[in-house]
């Protein structure tokens, strides 16, 4: 973290060429999304598709949920309302195996109205991307 706060980027390709990992830069190009789309089977997606539909169920329960509670004071109820404002944007990092947490942060914070998701992982050994990301 010191390295990559002093150095920036400079670190990063340090760190992927003690790695040996074949990268050149640290951006993902259209087309290497496009090849990684390419490589993930129709079951698959349909999976993931599953998959985010359930946390789309969950995510817009609990954003209900925020919104109005009922407030139990001395006996009597009163409303108590949760107002909640969305990042405009923010930054996850992913380890290279656990695409669900990719889906599953990615869902909630546009549910939350979150308007720019950066994402960080590491790159595959020979520098490619995951094609489950």
């Amino acid at each position: 973290v010191d390295k990559i706060r002093d150095k920036k980027a400079e670190a990063i390709f340090e760190y992927y060429k003690e790695a040996k990992i074949n990268r050149r830069t640290y951006f993902v190009s259209p087309r290497e999304f496009f090849q990684a789309n390419l490589a993930v089977s129709m079951k698959d997606k349909r999976l993931f598709g599953a998959f985010i539909a359930r946390v789309l169920r969950l995510g817009q329960k609990q954003k209900r949920s925020l919104s109005k509670k009922v407030v139990l004071s001395k006996g009597r109820a009163c409303e108590s309302y949760l107002i909640t404002k969305p990042l405009d944007t923010i930054g996850l990092y992913i380890p290279r195996n656990l695409p669900s947490s990719l889906m599953y942060y990615c869902t909630l914070a546009k549910i939350s109205g979150v308007k720019k998701i950066i994402l960080a992982m590491p790159p595959e050994p020979n520098g490619s991307i995951s094609p489950f990301f």
